[in-house]
């Protein structure tokens, strides 16, 4: 499995096969010491081979800089179909996040597993401003 586009953004949303993605962004800024983020959404193309067609488990999880887990996202099962005319398969998620909390300024990732193995990570800073 490959991932092809892994992202924080503002919105998105997949129409008919087409991954929409609006707002991407890496850095939020805050006056205080945490920050909770009333809405926010994970963009997710993730390529697969007609060999790891069947069952798997996703999981996106918010890490602290340190890799400690710092809430469980999203866990959900899925089961890919492989292409009949191609040899790649594409899954598209657009998740919607609510009322995500971050505890402290900071480096934080996103972290993206399949069936328990890491395929990826985005990084979210979290920056105090002093104005």
């Amino acid at each position: 499995m490959k991932t092809d586009l892994f992202s924080l953004c503002d919105f998105a949303a997949d129409y008919n096969g087409k991954l929409s993605v609006i707002g991407v962004f890496d850095s939020l800024y805050t006056k205080q010491d945490s920050a909770a983020v009333r809405q926010c959404s994970v963009a997710l193309r993730l390529r697969y081979d007609n060999k790891d067609e069947g069952k798997h488990t996703i999981k996106l999880s918010l890490s602290d800089g340190e890799g400690k887990t710092v809430v469980q996202l999203v866990e959900t099962e899925i089961d890919l179909r492989a292409s009949e005319t191609a040899p790649t398969s594409i899954l598209q998620l657009a998740l919607s996040l609510g009322n995500l909390t971050l505890p402290r300024i900071g480096i934080y990732s996103v972290d993206l597993h399949v069936d328990s193995r890491q395929v990826s990570s985005t990084p979210l800073y979290l920056y105090k401003v002093t104005a």
